[in-house]
């Protein structure tokens, strides 16, 4: 076959790119290789050395002795002072058991002293109004000077004359003002000689009373001239019921308690007419009676 002439000979694949060596990147240099110093030991350095650490090793185990030591006496010490603590402690709490015991006999003797303080004031106070039993006291009487028993005893007899009671001198066992500062309307104490003759004296000065509101007891019905002053007869009082009695009228105020009065030496308080009277004992009921 004949080849045309216009045709030139195929060359190789145009389209590939022709492969051409890499070019060496101008940043990459390069390192040129480090030669090792030379090093040589000898057996005297190294006996040198090894004589160095072992004394670095004895003058640390040297000064670690020395603080272990000085810590094996600090704990030491610790543990001594700790025994001595807890020998504190022990003989502390021994006597803390004690007082405890002593405290609770205390208390209990304290009990006993106080029922028996108790007892003894109920017996006083028994004795004290057994003695008075047959007394009466007249308070807002007018004392004179160089005042005589026949003089206070006549002003009684007019008293109970005017009241339409038959009182004689013989009923009178004793009669007196009782002491304190002068010129003072000091109370008159009269001992009668039965409970009863003292029990009608009182009734006949409560009817008086209330048949008379206009014209209460006064010195008047003592045969006394003069302005007419208001005059009170009761029972002769100890100190404790006198003060009992004090703290209940403030009660029967406080709760409007109706009536409080004293019989045969004995406090007594009712709320409303025709309710059952209550007999005040001490001050602790009528505490509870005013916390109700």
């Amino acid at each position: 076959m004949m080849r045309s002439p216009n045709k030139a000979a195929s060359d190789s694949d145009l389209s590939k790119p022709e492969t051409q060596p890499l070019a060496q990147p101008t940043y990459v240099t390069s390192r040129p290789k480090r030669k090792h110093d030379d090093i040589s030991i000898t057996k005297d350095d190294f006996l040198a050395f090894k004589n160095e650490i072992k004394q670095m090793l004895s003058s640390w185990n040297t000064e670690q002795d020395k603080k272990l030591k000085k810590m094996e006496n600090s704990l030491l010490l610790i543990q001594n002072a700790t025994n001595d603590c807890e020998k504190s402690l022990q003989f502390i709490s021994q006597q803390y058991e004690d007082m405890r015991n002593n405290i609770r006999q205390l208390e209990q003797q304290c009990k006993n002293n106080c029922l028996t303080i108790s007892s003894l004031e109920g017996k006083l106070e028994d004795l004290q109004l057994n003695t008075k039993k047959n007394n009466l006291e007249i308070r807002n009487l007018p004392s004179q000077e160089k005042e005589s028993t026949a003089e206070l005893i006549q002003m009684m007899l007019t008293l109970t004359s005017g009241l339409n009671h038959g009182l004689q001198p013989s009923d009178i066992r004793h009669i007196y003002r009782v002491p304190g500062k002068k010129g003072t309307n000091r109370p008159i104490i009269m001992e009668l000689n039965t409970i009863a003759a003292k029990q009608d004296i009182l009734n006949s000065v409560r009817r008086h009373n209330n048949s008379n509101p206009s014209q209460k007891l006064n010195t008047a019905h003592f045969g006394i001239s003069g302005t007419a002053n208001a005059v009170y007869i009761g029972e002769d009082l100890t100190s404790s019921t006198r003060k009992l009695f004090y703290l209940a009228r403030e009660l029967c105020k406080e709760k409007q308690y109706k009536f409080c009065w004293i019989a045969h030496g004995k406090v007594l308080i009712r709320k409303i007419e025709g309710q059952s009277a209550v007999l005040i004992k001490n001050e602790a009921q009528i505490e509870k009676l005013r916390q109700e």
